[in-house]
């Protein structure tokens, strides 16, 4: 049995939907070169946290519920089995197979979920689009048995990315209008929050649901960010706006050096999936490039 081990290093990559990026990578390589078996390795950083120091307010205890809630169970999107190790020693202990990234070392960290080099190897190998887990689409099915559209909203601590709710909620208001159902999946930190339809809470905290929901919808919708990722890697239909936030990583000489040009599509887009490069996330912007 060919065996491919990834490492996903705390030690340069953080606890979000970045991963999807890497588990992106990891996966063409699997398919392109046919190996029968992925294991997924998450890798302590060497602190006290065990997690990546950055300026970003995220808690130890966020990170850890974003590893073993998130990341871990993304795993299954590709098949993987996994390991949380408990040092890097013990990292270190579980090479076996073929590792990647290729030059990983635990004294010679590399982050392998920069889009540059994910883009590459998916342009190189193919997209190996990830795969729904059959549970999570049984569930969607029988929760929602008709056509309907998905608003994904961004509520972080960072307003320059977020969602402009009220132009999404007039957006949701005149699809409902015209007939459509719409699921809204508030951000994973306000599921709880009052009014949030049920289905849309279970996604925001489950990415296996989530990840099911975005692959029955006829079309998902929302700004740029992680959770768009799993539309993008998963050859799912979406439309992603306000691609030009502001933010540091939301400027044109940002996504020049990821190989993303303003105005480009993803290399591997199909003409149901689309990145809106141009304005903000006003219902007229919304209306004009969803129609």
């Amino acid at each position: 049995m060919r065996l491919l081990t990834g490492f996903y290093d705390f030690q340069v990559s953080p606890a979000s939907y970045d991963y999807s990026n890497f588990l992106a990578g990891l996966n063409a390589v699997a398919k392109g070169e046919g190996y029968d078996h992925v294991h997924v390795v998450f890798v302590p950083a060497d602190n006290e946290t065990g997690f990546r120091i950055d300026a970003k307010p995220t808690s130890t205890a966020n990170k850890v519920w974003r590893r073993d809630n998130l990341l871990v169970p993304m795993c299954r999107l590709i098949g993987a089995t996994h390991t949380v190790a408990h040092s890097r020693d013990h990292a270190v202990s579980l090479m076996a197979g073929d590792v990647y990234p290729h030059e990983w070392m635990p004294d010679e960290q590399k982050n392998a979920y920069w889009f540059a080099k994910i883009r590459r190897l998916i342009e190189h190998y193919g997209l190996a689009p990830f795969q729904v887990d059959e549970q999570a689409k049984q569930f969607v099915r029988s929760w929602l048995p008709a056509d309907y559209v998905t608003i994904t909203i961004r509520e972080t601590y960072n307003p320059l990315c977020n969602s402009n709710q009220s132009e999404w909620r007039q957006l949701a208001f005149w699809l409902r209008s015209q007939g459509e159902q719409v699921v809204w999946v508030p951000d994973t930190e306000h599921a709880g929050d009052a009014g949030t339809q049920p289905i849309g809470a279970i996604a925001a905290t489950n990415v296996l649901v989530r990840h099911a929901l975005y692959g029955g919808a006829k079309m998902n919708l929302g700004v740029g960010g992680g959770t768009q990722c799993l539309c993008w890697f998963g050859g799912l239909p979406f439309i992603s706006f306000k691609m030009l936030s502001g933010n540091y990583n939301g400027t044109p000489a940002w996504f020049d050096r990821l190989g993303l040009s303003v105005g480009n599509k993803l290399p591997w887009a199909t003409d149901k999936q689309r990145l809106v490069w141009d304005g903000a996330d006003t219902f007229e912007n919304i209306t004009e490039n969803y129609l």
